[in-house]
């Protein structure tokens, strides 16, 4: 998954001047599937590697738009995008 890693690291690089300024605001449709886009994954692919069924990632995605997702779910996208919250 070495094309994971280069494009974890190519967000990170453009996250880092927003981190300087003082903080980062949420994208429009939220940090799972930003991140999840950024790395070209899909949500078949997220829900398999964290061992949920595809429609749960949507519902994750949207939960997370209107502030009603757990940490712990977080953490487990996190996770599955090779990503630590």
């Amino acid at each position: 998954m070495k094309q994971g890693k280069l494009a974890r690291k190519h967000l990170d690089e453009r996250l880092t001047p927003l981190r300087a300024a003082g903080g980062l605001a949420r994208p429009p449709y939220g940090w799972v599937r930003a991140i999840r886009d950024a790395l070209g994954m899909t949500t078949t692919q997220l829900a398999k590697q964290i061992g949920v069924d595809q429609s749960r990632i949507t519902k994750l995605e949207r939960a997370e738009i209107e502030d009603a997702v757990t940490l712990k779910t977080l953490r487990q996208a996190a996770e599955g995008l090779g990503c630590t919250l």
